[in-house]
């Protein structure tokens, strides 16, 4: 009975240690990972940013262009 104690004590332990051990394991490969990502997510944003900026660029040109022939004035709200 004090041995079937242990032996559980043991195995609980030891799965503690792999959950702990695996986790860790994750962590630093999601780190890693991270540190090659970040060029590829950078471009992607980068790229995200640029077309945002190009469509609203776009559109503050069009909005400017109606408002100069739609008031006659040239005048900006």
């Amino acid at each position: 009975m004090v041995k079937d104690f242990a032996i559980e004590e043991v195995e609980a332990w030891l799965t503690q240690e792999e959950v702990s051990l695996r986790k860790s394991f994750e962590e630093k490969l999601a780190g890693y990972i991270k540190g090659i990502m970040p060029v590829s997510e950078e471009r992607e944003q980068a790229a995200k940013l640029k077309a945002l900026v190009e469509a609203r660029k776009t559109a503050y040109d069009k909005s400017d262009e109606f408002i100069r022939l739609g008031d006659g004035g040239g005048r900006r709200l």
